[in-house]
């Protein structure tokens, strides 16, 4: 299965929006002990950097599920914080809002783990890469790509037009997700490991959009 999103969101929410569909998608995919977790985003309980802000005060949180586990959480928040950086040195002079700043491909690997692996072992990691590797993209059994766009406004940075439209984004984007995750399962590997992530994955980061060829013809929108 291969599965694109379009997320165009005022800068100071894109870790947030990016932290909760990356969370959604790793919850449906990974297993273990770990115990399941409810976080919210883009409300007074988020912890969002802007939560005194009285634009978050006034939203309504978007809950979505998560791992608890302290290596996962910190992969997401090396990528998050890698494309945040990224789509911040590709934004032009005069904002285009259909501008592609930057991609986050989230890849699962064909290559097993196996049986005796430690519950506690990851096998994921975070990279940058100028394209799609495309030996680990022919070696995948399941892609999902967050297109992150440029977002062209004169607006404060708080504002709760932002919001309300991240707000919209992220909880249709997060439905999608769960519905293609527990539909789409003949693709998914035998699991023959108690460890945390029992398929091997990578985030990788990548500037502009990802080539046609490795996203596949599925596409969800914004």
């Amino acid at each position: 299965m291969s599965c694109s999103y379009d997320l165009c969101v005022a800068r100071p929410l894109l870790k947030d929006a990016c932290k909760a569909i990356l969370s959604t998608i790793l919850f449906h995919r990974l297993i273990g002990t770990n115990v399941p977790q409810t976080r919210n985003v883009f409300g007074p309980s988020s912890g969002s950097g802007q939560r005194n802000d009285a634009a978050i005060e006034d939203s309504t949180p978007v809950a979505y599920p998560a791992l608890s586990d302290p290596h996962v959480d910190a992969l997401i928040e090396e990528c998050v914080s890698r494309a945040e950086n990224l789509a911040a040195t590709n934004i032009t002079t005069t904002p285009r809002t259909q501008k592609i700043l930057c991609t986050i491909q989230l890849r699962f690997l064909r290559q097993p783990v196996l049986p005796d692996t430690p519950a506690t072992e990851q096998v994921g990691r975070v990279v940058v890469e100028d394209r799609p590797d495309a030996a680990e993209v022919a070696d995948s059994w399941e892609l999902w790509a967050i297109r992150i766009l440029e977002y062209a406004t004169s607006k404060p940075p708080n504002d709760k037009v932002h919001i309300a439209r991240a707000v919209t984004q992220v909880k249709s984007i997060l439905t999608n997700i769960v519905s293609r995750a527990c539909a789409q399962r003949a693709q998914i590997p035998a699991i023959v490991t108690v460890a945390v992530a029992p398929f091997a994955y990578t985030l990788a980061v990548i500037p502009g959009e990802i080539p046609e060829y490795s996203v596949g013809a599925e596409r969800s929108g914004n």
